[in-house]
Parts: structure tokens; sequence; C-alpha cells
């Protein structure tokens, strides 16, 4: 098992605009992107500032049954996962279901956008209590492999 790497930490909040101040003037993290992913009953606002080491992704999501605004109408805005960079996320998705643990996205979920990385998330109930996002990030001009949710 490769020591991990941690791509980035998940904030659930109502307005990801509203936070700049915090993001920037604040704590000095430096606006990255924002990616809209946008589905049929959801849009989902994902706003990446960098900083030192990682990134913070600011979620927003629009509808209020989504399961962030579930989790923010339950314990507030706040951290919802920590993700972590992997080399070969079939690899390590093998690696860790033999240790009990089980995915909320099995196949894993495509790059789209701007977010050129490959990504699931653990269930908390077999990750210590923890949801933990794993992403493979695509090289430049790198297409998704066919084994990924599109």
């Amino acid at each position: 098992c490769a020591m991990l790497k941690l791509d980035h930490v998940g904030y659930l909040v109502r307005d990801a605009g509203g936070k700049k101040a915090l993001m920037e003037g604040l704590l000095g993290f430096a606006f990255r992107y924002r990616l809209v992913r946008e589905q049929p009953d959801n849009t989902n606002v994902l706003d990446f500032y960098d900083f030192e080491g990682g990134s913070i992704e600011l979620v927003q999501s629009s509808n209020p049954r989504s399961m962030y605004n579930r989790f923010i109408a339950e314990k507030g805005e706040g951290i919802h996962h920590v993700a972590f960079q992997v080399e070969d996320m079939r690899a390590t998705m093998a690696e860790w279901k033999a240790k009990g643990v089980r995915f909320t996205m099995d196949p894993p979920l495509g790059a789209s956008g701007s977010r050129r990385a490959i990504i699931t998330f653990t269930d908390p109930a077999t990750s210590g209590g923890l949801v933990i996002e794993l992403c493979q990030h695509l090289k430049e001009g790198e297409e998704n492999p066919c084994w990924v949710k599109k």
C-alpha cells in the first residue's frame, strides 16, 4: 500500500460564492476554478481553492434533497470528505475492498470538465466513519477508460 497524498478537503456550503472572503481574505487561499456539474435533478457548484500542500473544494448543491443538503440540514455547513490521490484506482479499490471497504460509486465516476480526475467515495460505515474520496488524475490528453461511469 503506497503512502496516500492529500488531494483536497470537501467542505459543504449553502453558497459557495459567499465563502470567497473566508477563503481568500482570511485564509489566503488562491481560487483555482469553478466546476459546475449539471444533472437533471440537481446542479452542483464546486469551487476549488489552493493552499500549500492541497486544496479545499466548496460544494454547493441546488437540490434541497441532495445528500449534500441533507448533510447540511442535519449537521450544518462543514467538512464532508477528505480526498486522496491514487495512481491506480482499480488496484486501490480492489485492495480496500479486500479490507472490507465499500464504495458508493462502483464503478467510479469518470473525469469531466476541467476536473480531470476519476473519482469514487467510500461508504463511511466501512471506513471508520470518514467519507474518503479517491482521485486518479488523468494525464494531459488522456481519455476516460472504458471501466468508469460516464
